[in-house]
């Protein structure tokens, strides 16, 4: 990964965590210094990983073999048979941070939720999880998503729901922890099968650490949603 795309990634992180810490009372410069520690520590739990299960598949393929003889030519087939492991992990930055995080957000926001909270989150996550779901690209060795069309989904969503509430602060952790938990869900839980078919040896779920989507997605999108939200909410005041 290249410097700046590290750089950029971090950015987001640090504004991210500024923003959920002014939210829950920390002033601002405090809020900007604790947010550039919490990134630093992140890069050092994205090394670490804890294994959750080991999957035996066994496996039985079929092959064709050409066997030249004189003049002729003769098609043998042949069957392997084997089995492989497959390592399943988490990340913690990858994906024990945001759990962490969605939980934090929702605990200190509980307060404020209300029937009206409840029907928007579920509306979203579930629309979240449908479109997902659809967009998911299946790769080798890993499960990938159109950044520009999830973000602006995304955002879109959120600003709505800002502009229902009436609250910038609302629309942040709803953003957040529906589009951790529709990844998590849409993205790793339902497409796991998708990968296992190339048998790899191992599948970390959040094992992108800081550029993970489980993290960095739900971060940014959030963010921009309450900027953007509370810009316009600003302008209609």
């Amino acid at each position: 990964m290249s410097l700046v795309r590290v750089v950029a990634i971090d950015a987001v992180l640090v504004i991210f965590f500024k923003v959920l810490l002014e939210l829950v009372g920390v002033n601002g410069e405090l809020a900007l210094y604790y947010s550039l520690v919490i990134v630093l520590v992140l890069h050092v739990l994205s090394s670490i990983e804890f294994r959750i299960c080991t999957l035996l598949r066994r496996f039985n393929t079929h092959r064709s073999l050409l066997l030249g003889i004189g003049s002729k030519v003769y098609m043998i087939k042949l069957l392997f048979r084997g089995s492989t492991e497959t390592h399943v992990v988490l990340n913690v930055t990858g994906f024990l941070v945001p759990l962490l995080v969605s939980i934090i957000m929702l605990v200190s926001r509980s307060y404020m939720i209300s029937l009206e909270y409840v029907f928007i989150f579920v509306l979203i996550l579930l629309y979240q999880l449908i479109i997902f779901n659809r967009l998911v690209v299946v790769g080798t060795y890993y499960l990938g998503l159109p950044l520009t069309k999830v973000l602006a989904l995304t955002i879109m969503l959120g600003v709505v729901s800002a502009l229902i509430l009436n609250s910038p602060q609302e629309a942040f952790t709803i953003i957040f922890v529906t589009t951790y938990l529709a990844l998590l869900i849409g993205m790793d839980v339902l497409h796991i099968s998708d990968v296992l078919t190339y048998y790899p040896k191992l599948i970390a779920i959040g094992g992108g650490g800081n550029a993970d989507a489980l993290l960095l997605l739900p971060a940014l999108s959030s963010t921009i949603t309450y900027h953007a939200s509370l810009l316009i909410l600003s302008l209609t005041h």
